[in-house]
């Protein structure tokens, strides 16, 4: 039974394929196309089946895997410079600077005293004026002077000459002053003050003219700081 089943099924198999290609057969132009219809021939012409292209079983595609490209991290530096402190070896001490001191010049100066009839006149000094005398003079203080005081009177017979009285401050003493004669010269040095002071001289002959005129015949020598 089994073999029979076997013969029709290939009976008909056979039969089948030649059937189909006897269609074939008679679907396909046995001449060419007439040139005068391009368009029947274009539309009869069989169109060809779809290749479909199968794979093989068991295989498999392979998959394409993209490995991801590592990204570079830029890393700052974290080195931080390490400022050394340098020892600097100790100098020498400060000098001290000395305190100027004040110095008194060395220099003499020379004041000139006139004596003339009931007046004193500074002739030649610090601030004097010959063809103007004055009777009075400012000299420095701590400063070293040289005093020249003379006569300056015309020669009298009825009066005597003048006579200069000192000056007791300055270590000065009195001395005569005679007509025509030498002048009376001494040095000192003037008394360290801290604000002008006066010091005072006269005439000590008191004949040496009317009294009234005597006593007027008055000086001064005013020392400053």
């Amino acid at each position: 039974m089994e073999r029979r089943l076997r013969a029709v099924g290939l009976v008909a198999l056979v039969a089948g394929a030649l059937a189909y290609c006897r269609n074939e057969s008679g679907s396909l132009p046995t001449e060419p196309a007439d040139s005068a219809y391009p368009q029947e021939s274009l539309s009869t012409t069989p169109r060809r089946m779809a290749v479909i292209r199968a794979h093989r079983h068991g295989s498999s595609t392979p998959t394409l895997t993209r490995t991801p490209t590592p990204t570079r991290t830029r890393t700052a530096s974290s080195a931080t410079a390490t400022a050394t402190r340098t020892s600097t070896p100790p100098g020498p001490p400060p000098t001290a600077t000395p305190t100027r001191t004040p110095t008194v010049s060395a220099t003499t100066t020379t004041i000139t005293l006139r004596a003339v009839r009931w007046a004193w006149q500074w002739v030649a000094g610090p601030g004097t004026n010959p063809n103007n005398p004055s009777s009075s003079i400012h000299i420095k203080s701590g400063q070293k002077y040289s005093l020249h005081v003379f006569n300056g009177d015309i020669p009298d017979p009825d009066y005597q000459p003048h006579t200069f009285s000192g000056i007791l401050e300055f270590g000065v003493s009195g001395a005569d002053l005679p007509w025509g004669g030498p002048s009376y010269v001494v040095a000192f040095t003037a008394p360290n003050v801290t604000v002008s002071t006066s010091y005072g001289f006269s005439c000590v002959q008191f004949y040496c003219g009317p009294v009234t005129k005597h006593e007027g015949m008055l000086g001064t020598v005013v020392v400053d700081p």
